[in-house]
C-alpha cells in the first residue's frame, strides 16, 4: 500500500473559518491510473496530480518541478467537497456527483519530485510513480492553504479503467 507521510499543514489568512478550509490530510488511500494521475483521498478531500510523462520527460531519476515555473503537463488540484460523495471523477470516466457541491483549489506554488519506476513504460503498461510534494499553496481564487509535504510513493499507474494494464 502506498504510503502518505503528511508532515503538517500551515493555514494562512484568509475570510473563512478554519472549519471551512481544507484539511489537508490524506488518510483514505492513495490510487493512481492513466499516463499519469495520481489521486489521494482524505474524507471529502482528494488531491489529484496530473503528470504527462511525455510533456515533462519524466525517468526513473527524481525530477523536481516548481508549479509556478513547470511547463505544461503538470496540475495539482484539491477538490474539496460539502460532505464525502458517494463517488467521485477522480481516475473515473463518470461525471462529478451532482448532489455534493465542491470547491476546486489550484496550487500556485511550491515543489513536486517525481520519479518513475520504469523509463520508458509502453502504452497500457503498469508501473509506479512516487510523488514527493513540498510547500505546496493552493488557493481557491480568495484563500490560501499550504501543504507543508506529502509523500505520495509507490503508486500504481499506467492503467485505464476497466481496461487494466500489463504488469
Amino acid at each position: 500500500m502506498p504510503s502518505t507521510d503528511a508532515v503538517f499543514a500551515l493555514l494562512l489568512p484568509f475570510v473563512a473559518s478554519a472549519a471551512d478550509a481544507p484539511r489537508l490530510r490524506f488518510d483514505g488511500g492513495v490510487r493512481g491510473c492513466g499516463d499519469a494521475t495520481v489521486v489521494a483521498e482524505g474524507g471529502a478531500e482528494f488531491l489529484t496530480v496530473g503528470l504527462s510523462r511525455s510533456r515533462l520527460s519524466l525517468k526513473k531519476t527524481p525530477t523536481t518541478f516548481r508549479i509556478e515555473d513547470a511547463p505544461a503537463g503538470l496540475e495539482v488540484l484539491l477538490f474539496v467537497y460539502a460532505k464525502r460523495p458517494s463517488y467521485t471523477e477522480h481516475c473515473t470516466d463518470l461525471a462529478p456527483p451532482a448532489d455534493v457541491a465542491r470547491t476546486v483549489w489550484k496550487a500556485r506554488r511550491g515543489r513536486v519530485t517525481v520519479a518513475l519506476s520504469k523509463a520508458a513504460p509502453k502504452p497500457l503498461e503498469c508501473y509506479e510513480v512516487d510523488l514527493h510534494l513540498e510547500d505546496v499553496a493552493f488557493t481557491d481564487g480568495s484563500r490560501e492553504v499550504v501543504l507543508r509535504e506529502l509523500r505520495l510513493a509507490p503508486v500504481r499507474v499506467g492503467d485505464l479503467p476497466p481496461l487494466g494494464c500489463t504488469p
